[in-house]
């Protein structure tokens, strides 16, 4: 038996005064009340009811037991209410995770504008450039950067990024700029180290994708901005996002290599769960995210 609904009955008994007006309310039969009321009884050892042809009271131990048993019911009742609330309006704290620099430039800033909106809502954001566990390391939703591997989760996508091959200007005046794609293997290349293809840098090269290989790198790092930052440095040829670049490229501190030729695109996806009830804190914050990247250059 299920120990609430034997709680259920036995208060509904107490409260109306007899089997078959508590039947009523809980809209079973009085025999199934009975069943329920004697399980109870058997289960915790003790007499809870007195009855008569006329009427049923409480005993001493029953009234006790009724006390806890209603605000039991009431703890129950109040946690159904939460999660039907929850399943209604955003409201929560929800758990996001992102990788660092679009997760600084881009997220963060948009976390923000989200919570403003939905201020029942509270945002943990954790940057992380590693594929995360969303469910061992209880995540609700996670920005992805590139090609999806095969998972089990849903995934929406948010936009496409652009992708620069850049270097400072006196690195190219020492070196010397090279001709083709094929050429930067000679030079020095800084690498990011949670590069999905390794040490494999897969560039465009007008119609179809150059492989690459990063022989010779002075400095790997997991972190973009480090990378970008070596690069204004002028330690050797950084391959990064568009989205990062932009005052590096219009202030002259980096220079685009080969920007005629079109530039490999990457997705950006939000991922998270699948499921029968999904939370509205998740499902409009990943409608928000898809909505406000319509408008957003990256």
């Amino acid at each position: 038996m299920n120990r609430l609904s034997e709680m259920e009955s036995f208060v509904a008994v107490v409260e109306t005064g007899g089997f078959t007006d508590a039947a009523r309310r809980l809209r079973i039969s009085k025999s199934a009340i009975s069943k329920q009321i004697s399980a109870l009884e058997d289960r915790l050892g003790a007499r809870l009811l007195d009855r008569t042809t006329r009427n049923v009271a409480a005993t001493e131990i029953g009234m006790s037991y009724y006390q806890e048993a209603v605000k039991v019911l009431q703890i129950a009742s109040n946690a159904d209410a939460m999660v039907a609330s929850m399943q209604t309006s955003p409201q929560g704290r929800l758990r996001l995770t992102a990788p660092m620099d679009f997760g600084q430039t881009t997220i963060a800033p948009l976390c923000a504008k989200f919570i403003n909106a939905y201020p029942d809502v509270s945002i943990d954001l954790v940057f992380e450039n590693r594929i995360v566990d969303l469910l061992a390391e209880k995540f609700d939703l996670a920005i992805r950067i590139g090609p999806l591997p095969d998972s089990g989760l849903m995934a929406r996508k948010l936009t496409d990024f652009e992708m620069c091959l850049v270097a400072s200007p006196s690195y190219l005046d020492q070196k010397g700029p090279p001709k083709s794609v094929k050429d930067i293997e000679g030079l020095d290349l800084l690498h990011f180290s949670n590069n999905q293809t390794g040490t494999v840098w897969n560039i465009n090269d007008g119609d179809e994708m150059v492989a690459v290989r990063a022989l010779k790198s002075p400095f790997t790092v997991n972190d973009g901005t480090s990378l970008m930052r070596a690069a204004v440095d002028g330690l050797g040829v950084a391959y990064l996002p568009r989205f990062m670049l932009s005052d590096q490229l219009s202030d002259g501190v980096l220079v685009q290599l080969f920007p005629d030729a079109p530039l490999e695109t990457r997705p950006i996806h939000a991922v998270y769960q699948p499921g029968p009830f999904i939370q509205p804190k998740l499902r409009n914050v990943v409608d928000f995210l898809v909505a406000e990247f319509k408008t957003l250059k990256v």
